[in-house]
């Protein structure tokens, strides 16, 4: 019986999927059972990436504070879309939102043996706390995790990969600040989806 070439490489698709790339299970993080932000007027946002940098990485410290300086401005601009009565006021605001990097990393040598393409990837690591009037009301770890090109085409490098996906971490950590209850159920349903695909 002759096996289609196509169902190999389908198959150790999954064998990698499943088995070789990186892997974070969702963090429960913490909710105040009366956690609300519809009474706040005033907020400030402050991302932090000076207190941790991956060994395992091949990102220059440089990239990396770039890269939490446009966080930031995502950041921002997400929280101003998603609730247009908050005002910035970084003297004295009613509401913080801390995202401070954990870790940046990840690549897979593995899957580059196995394939060859596409299949590398980056994981960014964040803590979120959201503060409200002095008083932490919500906290969790959220990531981001970036497919990288192996081969630099039309000078689109790894770098720009991450980058292209910094707006969806904004956005979920926008999520999680305006409904974190919500936003652990979406994420709990997204990861026992891919665990169901895995298996």
């Amino acid at each position: 019986m002759k096996i289609s070439p196509v169902l190999i490489i389908f198959l150790a698709f999954l064998l990698n999927l499943t088995g070789c790339t990186p892997q974070i299970t969702p963090d429960k993080g913490n909710i105040q059972s009366s956690y609300s932000i519809a009474d706040v007027a005033t907020y400030s946002s402050i991302v932090s990436c000076k207190n941790e940098y991956s060994n395992d990485t091949d990102l220059s410290r440089e990239f990396i504070e770039d890269y939490c300086q446009i966080l930031d401005a995502n950041l921002r601009m997400v929280l101003r879309r998603n609730n247009p009565n908050l005002k910035y006021d970084e003297a004295n605001p009613e509401l913080v939102v801390k995202t401070t990097l954990q870790k940046i990393g990840g690549g897979n040598a593995l899957s580059l043996f196995w394939f060859g393409f596409g299949v590398d990837s980056y994981i960014a690591t964040f803590s979120v706390t959201v503060v409200k009037n002095g008083e932490t009301i919500a906290e969790r770890v959220i990531t981001e995790t970036t497919p990288l090109p192996i081969l630099e085409i039309n000078n689109f490098s790894n770098e720009d990969a991450i980058l292209k996906d910094e707006p969806v971490l904004a956005k979920k950590i926008g999520q999680f600040v305006g409904n974190p209850r919500k936003y652990a159920k979406d994420e709990k349903k997204s990861w026992d989806n891919l665990l169901d695909f895995g298996n």
